[in-house]
This record gives structure tokens, sequence and C-alpha cells, in this order.
């Protein structure tokens, strides 16, 4: 779409309005209450957007130093293997902090708390094209802050992810998923 460019005194019409507001930022797709230690959110992803923004917010429940982890599902089955890959960097207020790597392993752990609640959001890339699908992922607690990135090393046409938390305890909460617009 080709930017229109307004000048002093010229009306702007309903059409133009409706033109911008359409074609703006993320668009909202789904949310999913968390009620249990995991959630998958089907059918989210499509060929209606390339990229994705994914906001967790989890109220209570998550139990100390829990590891949140993704795994991408097609068809509500969520994928194991050994495709998914990751580094993730944890570093606490008080000035410590740890690295975890993933390489080649089952699923992705890109969220973390050493508390009851924590914040985060996962920008993901083409999880539904027949290319690697690829993650960034931040996040914070009333410990630490948090930062991870990865790809899934497949051409899989993912319509799905699933949040766990490793802990097994039950997590209150809210997923969001939003559509980066492409024009």
């Amino acid at each position: 779409m080709a930017i229109k460019t307004f000048t002093t005194g010229e009306v702007l019409t309903a059409a133009d309005t409706n033109t911008y507001l359409a074609n703006s930022g993320l668009t909202f797709i789904k949310q999913s209450t968390i009620g249990a230690s995991s959630v998958a959110v089907d059918n989210c992803f499509s060929s209606t957007y390339a990229n994705y923004r994914i906001v967790v917010n989890v109220t209570a429940g998550a139990g100390g130093a829990a590891q949140v982890q993704m795994g991408m599902r097609i068809g509500g089955a969520t994928t194991g293997g050994t495709a998914y890959y990751y580094f993730f960097r944890a570093d606490s207020y008080a000035g410590s902090s740890g690295n975890q790597p993933g390489n080649g392993v089952s699923n992705w752990f890109n969220l973390r708390t050493n508390g009851a609640t924590f914040a985060g959001t996962i920008d993901i890339e083409n999880p539904n094209l027949a290319v690697p699908t690829h993650f960034f992922s931040s996040g914070s607690d009333t410990d630490q802050a948090f930062t991870c990135g990865g790809y899934h090393n497949s051409t899989t046409q993912f319509d799905g992810f699933a949040l766990t938390n490793s802990g097994g305890s039950t997590m209150t909460g809210t997923v969001r998923v939003y559509g980066y617009r492409q024009s």
C-alpha cells in the first residue's frame, strides 16, 4: 500500500482512516487462559502473517525455579524430536547470571521464573512457512530478567504451540497471540 500524504486543509475521509487502521501494527489473533501446568494454543499461525508476537502473563502459581518450555504444534500435536536449538540467559537483579544452551533438543526453554509470577514476550518468525522457524523471547519476574533466542531446524509449517511448566506446578494467567501486519 502506498502511503498517502495529506496536505493542510485536506479532508481525512472515513475510507482513509479505515485503510490506515486496517494496515497498522499488530493484529490480535487469539487469547488462551492458563489454568494448568501447560497450555496449548492451536490454530493461531496461518499464512495470513509471517511473524507473530506471543505475550505471556503468569499471575500466580508458577512455583520456584520453573522453566517454561515451548513446543511447536501441528494438527493438535506437539512436535518433539531433536530439531530445537536455543540459548537462554538470565540475570538476577542481585548481579548473578546463568546461561543454558539447547542443541538438538525436544523443545525450547524460553521463559523462566524463580517465583510465582512472571511476564514475557516471544517473537516468532515464519512458523507457518516451509522454512526454519526462529524465535526471540524476553521477560522478567521479581528476581531476574531473561532473554532467549533459537530456531527449529525443519521446514514444518506449524499452526500452534504449547507452553509447559517443567516444574509441574499449575500456572494461572493468559497467553495472547498477535500477528505482525505485512503491509
